[in-house]
């Protein structure tokens, strides 16, 4: 996969979403993955069935631009592009997403306890 360039986000914590778009083509319909942080679109891709094999290797490249920051993504899909008839899909995709979650930093969420315990 060649590198994708992602816009700069500054934040102290990056939570992006995942959702789904379709559309039509006269009578085809084109499915997208969006991931977007706000109203950012971070990146957009046509899809087909059972896309999470790309979307790890997009969350691969996340995690290396954004780093410690993408402390979460949101999966607003109804999963049935995103994991298709593959038993496996959601277990490597909900694996992902812990990994990344294990970034979350909880000192934005308890700023009043001393850093140095």
């Amino acid at each position: 996969m060649d590198t994708i360039t992602f816009p700069e986000i500054n934040a102290a914590e990056i939570i992006l979403t995942l959702t789904e778009e379709t559309v039509m083509d006269g009578d085809w319909e084109n499915h997208f993955m969006v991931i977007s942080f706000g109203d950012v679109i971070v990146y957009r891709m046509q899809v087909i069935f059972e896309y999470f094999e790309e979307f790890l290797e997009i969350g691969e490249q996340l995690k290396i631009v954004y780093g410690s920051k993408l402390s979460d993504i949101k999966l607003e899909v109804n999963g049935f592009l995103l994991y298709g008839d593959s038993v496996r899909a959601f277990f490597y995709v909900e694996s992902f997403i812990k990994s990344i979650q294990g970034n979350r930093d909880y000192s934005i969420l308890n700023s009043s306890e001393p850093k140095n315990k």
